[in-house]
């Protein structure tokens, strides 16, 4: 994993975290932690990241179009199609919003919750789907927090 590239994606992440982590109760460096590990697997960090056709996920944290329209509706935001998607401020502020609604939608278990940024929903069947990404999820997370600049707040997760 690419250290500094690590760093520089959860300072973004905690940005938009700093914002909308509180309007669902959870803490911005805790919901960073998870998101910059998310960013590793989806994007390997890489904020210009695009799956190959008929999928439409971009940017650096994978945001399909529905998933935008979605999130941008209810932030209040303008659509912005392709024009906003590969900031990566901007792409985190949609997934930080995404996975913190979907956290709360599973209770508030991270595992369930991560499953249910990739999957969509935290089903039984979902969790089937997302087995191995979970597993791909958890070997970033365990890289991802020694080396984020704030680690001295991010704990190993009360709600994890």
């Amino acid at each position: 994993m690419n250290v500094k590239a690590a760093q520089v994606t959860y300072g973004i992440i905690y940005d938009a975290a700093l914002e909308i982590a509180p309007m669902f109760g959870y803490d911005p460096a805790d919901v960073s932690a998870v998101m910059t590990a998310i960013a590793f697997v989806e994007s390997t960090f890489n904020a210009n990241a695009r799956v190959k056709p008929p999928h439409t996920a971009r940017g650096l944290l994978q945001i399909n179009n529905i998933t935008q329209k979605e999130a941008e509706q209810e932030l209040g935001l303008p659509a912005s199609g392709d024009t906003k998607i590969f900031d990566p401020s901007y792409n985190a502020r949609l997934g930080v919003y995404m996975f913190c609604k979907r956290l709360k939608r599973c209770g508030g278990d991270v595992k369930r919750g991560v499953v249910a940024y990739n999957q969509g929903n935290c089903s039984k069947p979902a969790q089937l789907r997302a087995a191995v990404y979970l597993l791909k999820w958890q070997s970033a997370y365990d890289k991802v927090v020694p080396v984020i600049p704030n680690q001295t707040i991010v704990r190993q997760l009360s709600w994890y």
